[in-house]
């Protein structure tokens, strides 16, 4: 009894202690507290319930109807976070200011547990040096190469279903999320590390019992509804040196953490070996052009002074597995699920795909090239549509690490009731870029920013002079110094599963209906309300055509 009392005191005197830090920083310098924002119901958990089990689009509604595009929210422990969805301020967050604004030093150990301490880990100088080697590996020409690749493995998982349906009377219900995930999986594996030589197949479509492979599964659900207890200590984690929770991290016995240090030791085991073997064919003379050899080649040919290290190169392949894994077939899954609330869209999709088709027939070849999918305006649609309603991302984090002033796009009418332009913010505040709310503004997307509509890209609606992202104006792929430098390949691969599945496949939703969610987890992904224990999923009424 004497400890259970001595425990929960040593917890309270924490919190206590972290307030007062809290309230210290608040009014010794500057402040945001006159930004308008709704009131925490408590101390302890601030807003972050909301913003961290709500669906996504819950709440990024409320606080945009009611309080505006800029708004102060509190996190655990009553700390302030500034919440961002006016394009402006992100324009400068993102663009003019890339590395003043680093991923928060609190959340920076966890990160690395799950994407390794490769290029999305990384800031300033260590950033740079990353993306300069990384980025050979990623241009249009080697997007147009993997194209073989992609097509291969989603034609794989378009025999599969073909073959489940033919025994099923030409119909039936399939959960396109998990299928989608193999694909990628497996798109990884080859486009990561193949060759003539040396090609490794995860054989997730075809169900392998290979360990790296079972180290993926459902991985990030790990991250799902977190307990009050682990929200608690994500807000006292920010007072905690960053080399003590990274020690926590890898010593503790929680089964979520531990399945992320097994999926480490995997990815590490492996690309440790593959470094040695494509080493020595480029060497030979015989060195590919898949990535891990496009990387080593420009390694290679880098001053020593940015060279990186064999322990600077391994974590960067699990950087890439967890960022073009997940993230690219929940897209697809959610490009197939609007395809089947909206069957005249399916259809009309499906017939540009047969006319591409009879084109590529007519001038003597049988493949799509990338230059095919180019001139496809609607396929193009549907993606951005997708991308823009679905981000797989619901939001970016930041911290400001000097004072600032962000400029603004609408003014702010503060608690106070003053009008501003522009928000001084100070240094060391956190900073959540809302990539939902930003892609579902009307005030950039139109009033029916909402609605899933792909001719609003054939249209060319006028954006009010957003120019964010990389990718036509979308957030999907961040943007700035530290954009996702796969979305070439992201989108190559999303346009050769949309054109390989709509051609065979019909998707519609299910008889029954499913109240599908945007279930928020490291990514955004699907999951069947009442059935959230199943894991992703986003079952489709599927048929032969």
């Amino acid at each position: 009894m004497l400890d259970l009392v001595g425990e929960n005191y040593a917890l309270l005197s924490v919190a206590a202690a972290c307030g007062l830090y809290t309230l210290y920083r608040k009014y010794s310098r500057i402040s945001i507290s006159d930004v308008p924002g709704p009131e925490s119901k408590t101390f302890l958990l601030g807003h972050s319930k909301e913003l961290l089990l709500d669906d996504c689009g819950t709440t990024e509604a409320k606080f945009r109807q009611r309080y505006g595009d800029v708004v102060r929210v509190k996190a655990a422990l009553g700390e302030d976070i500034l919440w961002i969805a006016d394009h402006k301020a992100i324009k400068h967050i993102l663009h003019k200011s890339g590395y003043d604004y680093p991923k928060p030093p609190g959340d920076k150990p966890l990160r690395a547990m799950v994407t390794d301490q490769g290029l999305a880990w990384a800031d300033g100088e260590m950033h740079r040096r990353y993306k300069k080697i990384l980025l050979p590996a990623f241009g249009i020409p080697e997007a147009k190469e993997f194209l073989p690749v992609f097509t291969h493995v989603v034609t794989r998982l378009a025999d599969r279903w073909t073959n489940e349906l033919a025994e099923k009377d030409s119909t039936g219900i399939i959960n396109v999320a998990d299928g989608l995930m193999r694909v990628t999986l497996d798109a990884i594996g080859f486009g990561t590390w193949s060759s003539s030589a040396f090609d490794h197949d995860f054989g997730a479509v075809t169900e392998s019992e290979d360990p790296l492979m079972k180290s993926y599964t459902h991985l990030m659900t790990v991250f799902a509804a977190p307990s009050p207890g682990r929200l608690i200590f994500r807000g006292v984690s920010r007072f905690v040196p960053p080399s003590w929770l990274s020690f926590l991290y890898e010593h503790t016995s929680s089964p979520d953490i531990q399945r992320l240090r097994d999926n480490r030791h995997q990815v590490h085991t492996f690309a440790a070996g593959l470094i040695e073997f494509k080493r020595k064919a480029i060497e030979q003379g015989k060195g590919q052009r898949d990535i891990m050899s496009l990387l080593l080649k420009a390694n290679a040919s880098a001053k020593d002074d940015a060279k990186l290290r064999d322990d600077e190169i391994i974590p960067q392949m699990r950087t890439i597995m967890f960022a073009a894994h997940e993230t690219t077939a929940i897209t697809i899954a959610w490009g197939l699920y609007e395809l089947a609330k909206h069957p005249d869209t399916q259809a009309r999709l499906r017939e540009e795909i047969m006319e591409t088709r009879r084109k590529i027939k007519a001038r003597g070849e049988t493949e799509f090239t990338t230059n095919d999918f180019d001139a496809m305006p609607y396929m193009n649609a549907v993606m951005k549509e997708t991308l823009r309603l679905h981000p797989v991302v619901a939001d970016i984090p930041r911290y400001s690490a000097k004072d600032d002033v962000l400029p603004l796009a609408n003014p702010i009418t503060t608690r106070s009731g003053k009008v501003i332009h522009e928000l001084p913010i100070p240094q060391g505040l956190r900073l959540t870029l809302s990539i939902y709310a930003y892609q579902t503004n009307e005030n950039l997307w139109g009033e029916d920013a909402l609605v899933f509509d792909p001719d609003r890209w054939l249209e060319e609606r006028d954006k009010a002079g957003a120019l964010i992202g990389v990718y036509s104006n979308l957030l999907s792929f961040s943007a700035g110094v530290k954009n996702c430098i796969g979305w070439r390949l992201a989108l190559v691969q999303i346009q050769a599963s949309l054109v390989q599945l709509v051609s065979t496949l019909n998707f519609a939703l299910p008889d029954e209906p499913q109240d599908v969610r945007m279930f928020r987890t490291v990514t955004v992904v699907p999951k069947v309300a009442g059935r959230e224990h199943e894991g992703i999923q986003l079952p489709l009424k599927v048929s032969l055509l």
